[in-house]
């Protein structure tokens, strides 16, 4: 007949056993808590860092309207009144023909301001002849290239291309005061998905690495990401400046 075992033996193993289990869970436990918690400050710091860029797009696009409301003005001071001023003196000479010119540029002034705050017939007015409008007063001072290409509608509102009209205008802007450039290449292609937007210049270009953002920049940005494009900037010193949009709009395939 066999004997049992000693019992301080088993005893002994139950008591290791549950030694291990309960370190076990106490270590289980620890981590769980530990994970836990590096899980919510995460959340916390992500949450944070929305908030802190929210403020931050808030307080840029305050900026930039700012800055538009700034240019808008300059325009109507430098060009119109300044022209209706002297129209207003030349009124008192009687020189007919001068007078007609002075009002006939006011009145070009008075229709690009306009068109500059809001296209007519923007619904109906596809958004290649919109963008052209916007660089045809730049080809007395620069040679342009553009190239077109459509394989599909254009779908996008009105909303959307009054904003890719006001990329296109800042980042022309841009070209005229800094690139130092004499020829730019513009470049439209429409597809069922997107819309591609791409402005290049041949000028002293920049590095994108030491550069400043500027508000012009900063509003190319704010628009870009109001539309929800893609907008990527290229430059080198030396070899001019290139801005790529890519545009989402429905898919009517």
């Amino acid at each position: 007949m066999e004997k049992w075992p000693n019992s301080n033996l088993i005893i002994e193993w139950l008591f290791a056993v549950f030694a291990i289990a309960l370190i076990l869970v106490v270590l289980i436990t620890v981590l769980l808590r530990a994970s836990a918690k590096r899980i919510m400050q995460t959340a916390m710091n992500e949450a944070q860092l929305k908030v802190n860029h929210k403020q931050e797009l808030a307080n840029n696009s305050l900026l930039v309207q700012e800055q538009e409301r700034t240019r808008i003005a300059e325009d109507i001071h430098d060009s119109l009144i300044n022209t209706l001023l002297a129209a207003r003196l030349l009124n008192d000479t009687n020189d007919r023909k001068k007078l007609d010119t002075i009002l006939e540029k006011s009145i070009h002034d008075a229709r690009r301001i306009s068109h500059d705050l809001s296209p007519p017939m923007i619904d109906e007015t596809p958004i290649y002849e919109l963008l052209s409008d916007v660089i045809s007063p730049f080809e007395s001072r620069f040679s342009i290239s553009r190239f077109y290409s459509e394989h599909a509608s254009d779908v996008l509102s009105s909303a959307t291309k009054i904003q890719v009209i006001r990329i296109l205008q800042e980042w022309i802007t841009n070209i005229t005061k800094h690139s130092h450039s004499s020829s730019i290449t513009f470049q439209l292609r429409i597809e069922h998905t997107y819309v591609a937007l791409c402005i290049s210049d041949f000028g002293v270009g920049f590095s994108p690495n030491n550069s400043k953002k500027g508000l012009g920049l900063t509003s190319i940005a704010l628009r870009a990401a109001f539309i929800s494009s893609h907008f990527r900037m290229y430059s080198t010193t030396g070899k001019g400046s290139r801005l790529f949009l890519l545009i989402p709009q429905y898919n009517i395939s």
